[in-house]
């Protein structure tokens, strides 16, 4: 379905992801579908929607960018919606990558990002993963994307705590975090630091995140997906850690609005007197 590009329709693909990839591929078309059938611009998959496992499982699960292009392209062409992958094992050469990558409905990539800031935490589980050890950090701020109309800025999980990165990709009608935030951390701060990155940059903002008890790892991952507006209301959240799909519409009426009521007087992208590194 094409946007009028002053509305926007999301799909949040609420995941509890496991080890093994065919379950998790066979989730993902379920979903895709649905949101195709209900007219999404964007689907939003979490971080390790493919794979979210043991250090080994998720070694086995890396691909690299052709295999992950194919792969990707297949399922958005297939289902007919574009999708935001986020958070897929990338192998290059010997360096593992958490990258996101941006497909359009016919299967054409639209963008992809390399995660800049790795989790530091060390699970108790002894297959666990630890990001830091793991995956090698990305070295390129994201590039935002422009589907249906919308300009989209990219990020992924541990990311949502640096400002700057949003900042960066000024100015982005719709900011997009896909995550697997733990449960410890996300009941304090997920809901907090994605309002807080919907008032900095007055955006449209969708965190789509991992939920429940991950088998694989130990771990307990929080979900809650939810979207934000400009102003920072919570639009839709899912007030659990299981899985679910959510479609919200949004528009840029109420992105005019907000910025129209406090304008922030931030520079626009490449003037040279912002100290983010945009320019």
């Amino acid at each position: 379905m094409m946007s009028d590009g002053m509305t926007f329709r999301l799909g949040l693909c609420q995941m509890n992801a496991v080890a093994e990839e065919d379950a998790n591929i066979a989730a993902i078309r379920h979903s895709l579908s649905q949101f195709a059938a209900d007219g999404c611009d964007l689907a939003l998959l979490p971080e390790y929607a493919f794979c979210l496992g043991g250090r080994n499982a998720m070694r086995a699960a890396a691909r690299d960018d052709s295999a992950w292009r194919e792969l990707l392209g297949t399922l958005c062409r297939e289902a007919g919606v574009a999708a935001l992958f986020g958070g897929v094992v990338l192998r290059d050469g010997d360096k593992l990558y958490d990258r996101a990558y941006v497909i359009s409905e016919q299967g054409a990539p639209l963008g992809c990002y390399d995660k800049m800031h790795l989790f530091p935490f060390r699970p108790e589980h002894p297959e666990a993963m630890i990001e830091t050890e793991f995956f090698t950090p990305g070295l390129s701020l994201p590039q935002p994307v422009s589907h249906h109309g919308w300009r989209i800025g990219l990020s992924i999980c541990f990311d949502l705590r640096f400002p700057e990165l949003y900042v960066a990709q000024w100015p982005c009608d719709l900011l997009i975090c896909p995550a697997a935030f733990a449960a410890h951390t996300g009941r304090v701060h997920w809901s907090v630091l994605l309002r807080s990155r919907a008032i900095e940059n007055q955006s449209w903002v969708a965190g789509v995140g991992q939920g429940g008890a991950n088998a694989a790892t130990g771990l307990e991952l929080y979900g809650h997906s939810a979207i934000y507006d400009p102003w920072g209301l919570p639009i839709a959240e899912v007030p659990h850690s299981r899985a679910l799909n959510l479609v919200v519409s949004i528009n840029k009426e109420r992105l005019a609005q907000c910025r129209a009521a406090l304008p922030m007087g931030r520079p626009e992208p490449g003037c040279g007197h912002c100290a983010c590194g945009c320019h």
